[in-house]
């Protein structure tokens, strides 16, 4: 799972990721000094089940992608049997960054 992130993380638009699971519990991590992986996977577990919720309750289908923007960057939650977290700056080129996370869950997919 490392592997899988650290290769993510060598995109030049993200700037760290997470494997956490629906309890909100840190599986692995790879982000930047300073960033309080621990707080992350808590809030995003929350997001993405209240998501899911939606999702059923609006007869969507399951979630496969929630993002999240702010004012400095975004923040990308998957579905890759635990949630992928993928924080990003700047982003240049989001259909770029969307493939490079997909290849990821599905690699994930494979190990969960």
């Amino acid at each position: 799972m490392d592997t899988i992130l650290n290769n993510l993380n060598q995109s030049s638009e993200i700037v760290g990721s997470l494997i956490v699971g629906r309890d909100g519990l840190v599986i692995a991590s790879n982000v930047p000094e300073g960033v309080n992986a621990e707080l992350i996977g808590a809030m995003v577990a929350g997001v993405f089940t209240s998501a899911e919720s939606s999702m059923e309750e609006l007869r969507q289908g399951e979630v496969q992608i929630v993002m999240i923007e702010g004012e400095k960057g975004k923040v990308i939650l998957c579905d890759a049997g635990a949630i992928l977290v993928v924080l990003l700056d700047e982003v240049k080129n989001l259909g770029l960054v969307r493939l490079e996370v997909k290849e990821a869950v599905n690699k994930l997919k494979e190990l969960l």
